[in-house]
């Protein structure tokens, strides 16, 4: 068994796909890695509303609150599964802007909404740790939204290209496409 808990919300800066693709090829094949499985999609969220209800409810769940609010999803711009952390490492291609390496990019579209100015673009992370026991939104300090600043403001159509770069403070990037 292995047990990695190196991360950040939205696995930023911290090494947990380094020691994921590290580690588990070295499982016995019935060994166990956790966390199973490490999901970060890309939402159009209010979230200073998703906020107030948070702070205005006391002890009401954090998952009555998400249901209650409306989201948009955008795309789901990694996963991290142990047995396909190490070929994912290697096919990673380095950024020219950067020179780091980063995985395969996902392209994202921001939705047409109407009052698209109330809303934020933000990662959220969900952790399948062991079987049935899962973190969702809000849950950890590792699963609070993280505001994604290099996609605002929010326009209807725009384009961008997101991939996680990898290196010595691993991140999500974010890149305008331009219109065709």
């Amino acid at each position: 068994m292995v047990i990695a808990a190196t991360m950040q919300k939205s696995l930023e800066q911290e090494p947990q796909f380094a020691i994921t693709a590290n580690l588990a090829p070295q499982l016995f094949p019935s060994g166990v890695f956790i966390p199973q499985c490490i999901e970060v999609g890309l939402y159009l969220i209010d979230l200073q509303q998703e906020q107030q209800r948070l702070n205005g409810q006391g002890q009401l769940p954090s998952t009555a609150v998400v249901k209650s609010v409306v989201r948009h999803p955008l795309a789901s711009i990694f996963t991290l599964l142990p047995e396909h952390a190490l070929s994912q490492m290697r096919t990673a291609q380095r950024h020219t802007g950067s020179n780091t390496a980063e995985l395969e990019p996902t392209i994202v579209v921001i939705l047409h909404i109407a009052d698209i100015a109330r809303f934020d673009a933000v990662l959220l992370t969900r952790i399948e740790v062991f079987e049935q026991y899962h973190l969702e939104d809000y849950d950890a300090q590792i699963t609070l939204p993280l505001k994604c600043h290099e996609l605002t403001p929010l326009k209807g159509g725009q384009c961008y290209s997101v991939s996680y770069q990898l290196g010595s403070y691993p991140e999500f990037h974010f890149q305008r496409n331009p219109k065709k």
